[in-house]
């Protein structure tokens, strides 16, 4: 195409490309994604595998099948050296070969991203390079004006293959483990880079399809390394050519241009099932009452985060009262909830410089960007209760949900004001809670179910507020959370090794998977983390793999239904053994995990009508 063309085509492209932008939620995954796309000048994005790329030097980037980091030096790279304890599954990255320019690096910056690839641009005295780097590729692209040099120690030479293709084009090849694989299957593959990846959805009956498009140069297959929740769900038969070892599981090695995987659409209620028999009627409706007293009584957590929790508990009490006809209560619970969701929402505000949606009063990070979802996700349900009782009250607020709905989930890559998907990681299928990375082992997610929390929060305010767009973000979300969840968390069709002797892992990283929180080793704390909030959405917690060995699993560790986190412990349980469930209901002494005895009382005794 000559440059005249080209300029006289232009316009005509990017009205195209906007308009598959707006629809791209809506589309079917075959035809949502024309061509490739390099987006410039793009909000930083935190919350992804690739944030410490925003600092020179960076931190170790995990993006598997390889392992990378710069520094003066150049590129590092690496594989995952795979290994487990007790309570640990590593992945440790232990620098192997390094790409070099000649001249030291004297500065790095993120030149573009895409849904899971960056290209990142190295510096030096007289030499300007850029590298390429996908999730899921094996191949890094380098291109520039400087003459780079590949060093790899000797013992790990095998794993690798480095080639110039033509004056100022390189591409490093990180081989399979399969000492008898044809490296030529890759080596021979002409200089092919991806310029872009691109996810897109839609829903085919009962199931969320979404479809991972690796966009290259020649638009011809390029090698695709899978992760296990791709291989497990997958629309089509994979031909498996090799694998990769990593510490959330095994990667497969396969050609193509695209991968679909398929998982059930999830249900999101509003609101809970009443309960009906007369006696738990009785005791729910009671514990409504005391609940909805003392709640009121306590002033509302300053910071962002357990105001968060407040809100919720606000929003869940007022659901229950208006379930069991106790209006007084409802109406209380409401009229609090909007004063402290309006002050918060006061207390919250764009940030230009850092294109965050950010609280005055944070927590844990936040004004960094971490754990966003957890906090905002609070909110937005809270909100979306608060509207289905009070429509009147969104002109007053939604400009701030949605806010905070496009700060963790912004549905338009070209939007200037926030990342796209900031939190989420449409390759990995789950979020990370960090803003910035700064870990030798990658970025990191503890509460998966504080995750889910935020989409079915999206998903409910455009359920009350008849958005589809929101309702379609956040569902879609929800769906991919939690395969995410169920994979890397639970172990579904990906099991940890022997040496690993717990049936989950709390903290997923980059480069290792833990039996851990950030605020307690107590087991009851790492399981309950992955339960806690529980909403009329928490019913996934029937289908996670391996119910028996959880519980086992927290009743070796100690006290479990007396435990202060004791609620969350029997509320999972009654999603899965609910006879149990009501046999250890008189041995919770605190309400501390779901801050209300009611809902306690509703979870057990709802799940033991449902599943009897």
């Amino acid at each position: 195409m000559n440059k005249l063309l080209l300029f006289l085509l232009l316009p005509v492209i990017l009205i195209g490309f906007l308009y598959v932008q707006k629809r791209v939620y809506n589309s079917s995954p075959k035809t949502a994604i024309a061509n490739p796309q390099v987006l410039l000048n793009r909000p930083t994005k935190t919350n992804s595998w690739f944030s410490s790329f925003y600092v020179f030097p960076s931190f170790n980037v995990f993006a598997y099948p390889g392992i990378y980091k710069i520094d003066s030096e150049g590129l590092h790279v690496g594989v995952p050296h795979v290994s487990a304890v007790e309570k640990t599954e590593y992945g440790t990255f232990i620098p192997e070969c390094v790409i070099s320019f000649h001249e030291p690096v004297l500065s790095s910056s993120v030149y573009s991203y895409s849904d899971w690839g960056v290209t990142v641009q190295l510096k030096g005295r007289g030499f300007d390079n850029m590298v390429t780097i996908v999730q899921g590729s094996p191949f890094i692209y380098i291109s520039g004006n400087a003459q780079v040099e590949f060093n790899c120690a000797e013992q790990f030479k095998s794993r690798y293959v480095f080639q110039n293709f033509e004056t100022g084009k390189y591409r490093l090849t990180i081989l399979p483990v399969e000492q008898n694989f044809d490296q030529t299957t890759l080596t021979n593959l002409k200089w092919n880079p991806i310029l872009d990846t691109q996810v897109a959805h839609t829903t085919v009956k009962n199931e969320i399809q979404t479809t991972l498009q690796f966009l290259t140069e020649t638009s011809e297959n390029t090698a695709i390394a899978l992760m296990p929740h791709q291989t497990h769900n997958a629309t089509e038969e994979l031909k498996i050519l090799g694998h990769y070892e990593t510490a959330v599981g095994e990667l497969s090695l396969i050609m193509g241009k695209q991968i679909t995987v398929s998982v059930p659409t999830p249900e999101l209620p509003l609101t809970f099932k009443a309960v009906t028999n007369a006696t738990s009627r009785e005791r729910i409706i009671a514990a409504i009452s005391e609940d909805t007293a003392r709640i009121l009584k306590e002033p509302a957590p300053t910071g962002v985060y357990f105001r968060g929790t407040y809100v919720g508990a606000l929003a869940t009490v007022a659901q229950l009262a208006e379930l069991y006809g106790l209006n007084t209560e409802r109406d209380s619970a409401l009229q609090k909830l909007e004063e402290v969701l309006k002050d918060q929402f006061e207390k919250s505000s764009y940030s230009n410089e850092k294109k965050m949606f950010l609280a005055s009063n944070p927590e844990f990070g936040h004004e960094f960007g971490s754990d966003h979802h957890f906090h905002w996700g609070y909110y937005i349900r809270a909100a979306a209760v608060l509207s289905s009782f009070k429509p009147e009250i969104r002109h007053d607020i939604s400009a701030k949900v949605e806010m905070m709905i496009s700060d963790i989930a912004e549905n338009e890559r070209t939007s200037t004001m926030y990342p796209y998907l900031r939190t989420f990681s449409p390759y990995e299928s789950h979020s990370w809670a960090d803003g910035r990375g700064f870990f030798a082992d990658g970025n990191n997610q503890e509460s998966t179910s504080e995750a889910l929390n935020a989409w079915y929060g999206v998903a409910l305010w455009g359920s009350v507020t008849k958005n589809p767009a929101y309702k379609d973000l956040g569902t879609w979300l929800f769906s991919q959370e939690l395969i995410g969840t169920k994979t890397y968390w639970f172990g579904e069709n990906n099991p940890f090794p022997s040496e690993y002797t717990h049936p989950i892992a709390s903290i997923v990283w980059g480069g290792k998977r833990d039996f851990a929180t950030w605020f307690s080793g107590q087991a009851m704390h790492v399981y309950g983390i992955q339960f806690l909030p529980i909403t009329p959405a928490s019913t996934y917690l029937k289908d996670l793999p391996s119910s028996e060995k959880y519980i086992q699993d927290i009743k070796n560790a100690g006290p479990s239904a007396s435990h202060e986190w004791g609620d969350l412990f029997i509320a999972y349980e009654s999603y899965n053994h609910s006879s149990d469930a009501l046999s250890d209901l008189p041995n919770v002494n605190s309400t501390v995990g779901l801050k209300l005895k009611s809902l306690l009382l509703q979870t057990v005794y709802s799940n033991g009508e449902t599943n009897n």
